[in-house]
């Protein structure tokens, strides 16, 4: 009885167990039919610039990292008071999207585009991207994250007069003229509350006819000109020659107030008069001339280089005043590496001179040419009449050559009379032509090639430089690989790459390490082209034991065969019997 009671017990147990087995997963189906879907996301922002008065994208994603999908979602994108004008003007400070639905591990895209205001200055903005959503039971699910954007208002503002003229190509001693130029702002971000004021009038030489003018703009956005005029008059007594007239810009860039300084030149007519001293007698033209300049020998292009000249006074008895020289070249080909294009030099006295220097870079061309370079000069004699020269050169300039190596692979260690392998790339990065390249290798070792002429290596062309080197003495030992070329100029340039081995002498020979039985015996050789002693000896001894194994199986056979016949002898007589 009791045996069957046990059995029962461990009957009903199992049933129990297998109940709880199969109603276990019901429950957990039931747990996630019936609860809270609970979606999550995270926010990550693709790349994007902001611009000052031009449309900007900000785009978004939301990457929905469960199984369940968000409906009926939108986002907001909101920026503080302080930073309003990131809409626009009147944008307000916040900006609405609808998104939808949000699929169940998806990532999802929303693009936020505005215009912001034309006055929001450079810098980084917090921002606070919202998104609301619901799951699929209709709760309601709200997240905050932070957004930094980065507003970059492009180049500066950039004022410059790219062209001015005067009807009939020149003004006329004592007579009205109209000076026409054109105001252009170069650059992307857009001048406000602009004023242009005529700078050095003087009623000597040029002066304004009429009222006073001083024109303003409201603004000149990036890329925008302005067609100005203004009514001047020159004087009876002036003489002929370019005069300098300066414009004094104010404006106003992102909230500051900013001034520039332009300068254009009117050529006049002058009085036939204006050359003659007191007594009326003719004076000689002052003139100022380029006595010489200097610069490096060679000038790569795209890179900065120190251009100086001097200007000479070739006058005996006038001394100039008020002298501007201006460098300039067509289509902007040699530009100031910084600062300005121009010098002053209040006066040079008869015969005297003025040295002058600038940093200068050229225009990144694709190949070698010469560049022109023009110096004007501007100046005044002692009763303020106006004179003008140009001079001009020329700049040879020459594409740069870059030398670079990859790839390269140097022996560390190495034994003394052993060769090692060395191996590299080189490259031509720069935009010139590496010309009459050779490579040498120095050092206390050996090698294969000695040195190794490769030619000229066209920009951009790669090739790869092998050579086995052997080590002459145990230490360490420093090895270089020795470039030497010539760039378009033919001037010789040298690259080193540097290298060191730690080596190690040669082992010892140990004549008890050798294998006696592999010596050279010269007696143990037969006639010259027979079959060696040594070999016969041990065809012999291999024919020695062939027939000692011979002899034994054969002896092993005969003594098998016996005992088979003695044991038939054995059984036919029990049978007799």
């Amino acid at each position: 009885m009791k045996t069957r009671k046990l059995s029962k017990f461990g009957l009903t147990l199992a049933v129990l167990m297998l109940a709880l087995a199969l109603l276990l997963p019901g429950m957990a189906i039931a747990d996630d039919y019936y609860g809270e879907d609970n979606p999550q996301f995270t926010m990550y922002k693709a790349s994007s610039v902001i611009r000052p008065g031009k449309e900007s994208t900000v785009t978004v994603s939301f990457n929905n990292i469960t199984n369940y999908s968000a409906f009926y979602a939108y986002a907001i994108l909101t920026a503080s008071e302080d930073n309003s004008k990131l809409f626009g003007d009147n944008g307000g400070n916040y900006l609405s999207r609808d998104i939808g639905t949000l699929g169940k591990n998806a990532v999802t895209d929303l693009d936020f585009t505005f215009t912001p205001s034309q006055d929001l200055k450079s810098g980084s903005y917090d921002m606070t991207v919202t998104l609301i959503y619901k799951n699929r039971q209709g709760s309601s699910f709200t997240k905050d994250y932070d957004l930094k954007l980065t507003v970059d208002s492009g180049t500066p503002v950039d004022l410059q007069i790219p062209e001015s003229s005067v009807p009939g190509g020149k003004a006329i001693y004592g007579q009205d003229f109209d000076l026409n130029f054109t105001l252009a702002n170069n650059g992307e971000t857009t001048a406000r509350d602009v004023r242009i004021t005529l700078n050095n009038l003087n009623q000597d030489t040029i002066f304004q006819s009429g009222s006073y003018d001083s024109p303003t703009f409201p603004e000149i956005k990036a890329y925008e000109a302005r067609q100005l005029t203004f009514k001047l008059k020159s004087n009876a007594d002036i003489a002929g020659g370019y005069y300098p007239i300066e414009l004094k810009v104010t404006y106003n860039e992102n909230g500051e107030d900013k001034e520039k300084v332009l300068t254009l030149y009117v050529n006049v007519e002058g009085s036939p008069d204006a050359n003659e001293d007191e007594d009326g007698n003719k004076l000689s033209v002052p003139r100022v001339i380029l006595a010489g300049f200097d610069m490096p020998a060679t000038v790569n292009m795209g890179e900065p280089f120190t251009f100086t000249f001097t200007l000479k006074n070739t006058s005996t008895d006038r001394t100039v005043k008020n002298l501007q020289a201006s460098l300039s070249s067509s289509e902007g080909t040699v530009l100031p590496a910084s600062g300005s294009n121009s010098f002053y030099v209040s006066e040079i006295k008869p015969g005297g001179t003025a040295t002058l220097s600038l940093q200068l870079t050229t225009k990144y061309d694709t190949e070698k040419t010469a560049y022109p370079l023009a110096i004007q000069m501007d100046y005044e004699d002692a009763k303020a009449n106006a004179y003008s020269n140009t001079e001009n050169l020329t700049i040879p300039v020459f594409l740069p050559t870059k030398l670079d190596f990859q790839n390269e692979s140097y022996p560390e260690y190495g034994v003394v009379g052993e060769s090692q392998y060395l191996s590299l790339e080189y490259i031509n990065k720069g935009k010139g032509t590496i010309y009459n390249l050779n490579i040498a290798v120095e050092g206390n070792m050996q090698t294969d090639i000695g040195s190794s002429y490769i030619g000229n290596i066209n920009s951009g062309s790669t090739d790869s430089f092998e050579v086995m080197i052997t080590p002459l003495e145990a230490g360490v030992t420093n090895g270089r690989l020795i470039f030497t070329y010539e760039d378009a100029a033919g001037n010789p340039l040298r690259t080193e790459k540097t290298f060191t081995m730690t080596v190690e002498e040669a082992p010892a020979f140990d004549p008890s390490m050798e294998d006696p039985g592999m010596m050279e015996d010269p007696g143990m050789m037969g006639d010259e082209g027979g079959f060696p002693t040594w070999g016969k000896i041990l065809l012999g001894v291999i024919a020695v034991i062939a027939a000692a194994t011979a002899i034994v199986v054969i002896r092993k056979k005969h003594k098998a065969k016996k005992q088979a016949e003695e044991e038939a002898l054995f059984a036919e007589s029990n049978d007799l019997d």
